[in-house]
């Protein structure tokens, strides 16, 4: 928020909430600023005494969420998983702030989201391999060495 209060168009427009032109500055600015990070679909600037800004958007994952919570399914938070324009999986939770008429969406690639899970998947499995390969490699020694004696016992008698 701090980010976007820094740019004059929102300040004037928040100075001035019902005026269309600084409403279609702000509008622009903050699209623009959100263009350039890469980190915001929506935005959702507000006071207590004026309306809120929203940017929309098409995306159809993002459509989908919305047809979700339109039908009732929404008022827990909930995952929703998809690709991304760029073909990308990603992971979406959304929650459906009942008493706002909102929806909170925090959406990011989904391997970033799974990285941790599948670090420690694959230190497990390293470990459970180098334990499994313990025991056969014990198992075998006692074998050789109780096969040794048997051979031994057995040509004796």
């Amino acid at each position: 928020m701090s980010a976007f209060a820094l740019g004059d168009e929102v300040r004037q427009l928040l100075r001035a909430p019902e005026d269309p032109r600084a409403l279609t500055r702000a509008q622009n600015y903050t699209q623009d600023f959100a263009a350039i990070k890469g980190i915001f679909e929506g935005l959702y600037i507000a006071t207590p005494d004026t309306h809120v800004l929203t940017h929309t958007s098409k995306d159809a994952g993002y459509q989908e969420i919305i047809q979700l919570v339109r039908e009732g399914s929404g008022l827990q938070a909930s995952t929703y998983s998809d690709r991304d324009e760029q073909g990308k999986n990603r992971l979406v939770v959304y929650k459906y702030l009942k008493d706002r008429g909102w929806i909170f969406m925090v959406r990011e690639d989904a391997a970033e989201v799974y990285r941790p899970v599948t670090t420690v998947r694959l230190v497990v499995g390293v470990v459970c391999a180098a334990i499994a390969g313990g025991i056969i490699l014990v198992v075998l020694l006692i074998l050789r060495r109780e096969g040794r004696e048997l051979m031994v016992g057995g040509t004796g008698h």
